[in-house]
């Protein structure tokens, strides 16, 4: 198997990204393509595929991470909160996406589905088991 975009990235920043912070385990770096300006990844530098890969301790150090770098976002931009996205199907490397917001700003509806109350219920239960 290929090597991942994001392996290359947290071993040797191939290719480019602009790195904003990082620790030991973690590095966050600026998307390209951006959906805001400061739209930023937040990726563990070990290999995992999505985050419930992760062990509970690995889960909990990314979203430490995630909030550390949150607040660099709001100090150095001067926005009013950040939008936090965990996403990994376009790429199989555990990511939070951290999106600036500004003022009364809202991150791009995501598409929705009409349910009626029964519907609702229906899924509950087959979640709850």
């Amino acid at each position: 198997m290929d090597r991942c975009i994001f392996c290359s990235i947290a071993s040797d920043n191939i290719p480019h990204h602009e790195i904003i912070w990082s620790d030991q385990n973690h590095i966050a770096f600026l998307a390209v393509p951006p959906s805001k300006d400061g739209h930023t990844l937040v990726i563990p530098r070990q290999h995992s595929n999505g985050i419930l890969d992760l062990s509970a301790a690995q889960y909990a150090d990314i979203f430490a991470a995630a909030r550390e770098v949150s607040v660099l976002l709001q100090q150095k931009l001067d926005c009013e909160r950040i939008a936090v996205v965990v996403e990994g199907a376009s790429i199989p490397h555990t990511h939070i996406h951290l999106i600036p917001l500004m003022q009364e700003e809202k991150l791009a509806s995501f598409t929705t589905l009409s349910r009626t109350p029964e519907e609702l219920s229906v899924t509950a239960a087959r979640i709850r088991g």
